[in-house]
């Protein structure tokens, strides 16, 4: 964690190279610990995300419910990903491992349809 003077710590980055920028864009999330304010009152912390797209850096505030509520719906999210994603890989499996026997089929039909009239004593005979 990468902290700075004024009670503000990276707890992440992540870059995002794309193929015609020669600068990275990148998401930067930052913790703002709680503080005790000029009255003695505390300050909750906050979290803050940041965008840097190389030339312009955007800043979203969230406090700790608005945070907690993102954190819930990622999970959602990552959730039906995942859950979609495994339905799918379930369902291509099934597709190809049908396209597989269907194959098996074709190629036993073809076997069955020119049926061999000699046997392998006929060939001996014939060399």
């Amino acid at each position: 964690m990468e902290k700075s003077n004024n009670n503000m710590e990276r707890i992440l980055r992540i870059p995002h190279f794309t193929k015609d920028s020669k600068t990275p864009k990148s998401l930067d999330l930052l913790l703002v610990r709680p503080t005790t304010n000029p009255k003695g009152y505390i300050d909750e912390g906050r979290l803050i995300i940041m965008v840097d797209d190389g030339s312009n850096r955007v800043g979203f505030q969230l406090t700790s419910a608005e945070a907690s509520l993102l954190y819930q719906r990622l999970g959602y999210a990552l959730n039906i990903l995942a859950e979609d994603f495994h339905s799918m890989n379930k369902d291509s499996r099934r597709q190809s491992s049908g396209r597989r026997s269907e194959r098996n089929n074709m190629k036993e039909e073809e076997t069955d349809e020119y049926p061999d009239d000699f046997s392998a004593s006929d060939l001996d005979g014939a060399l």
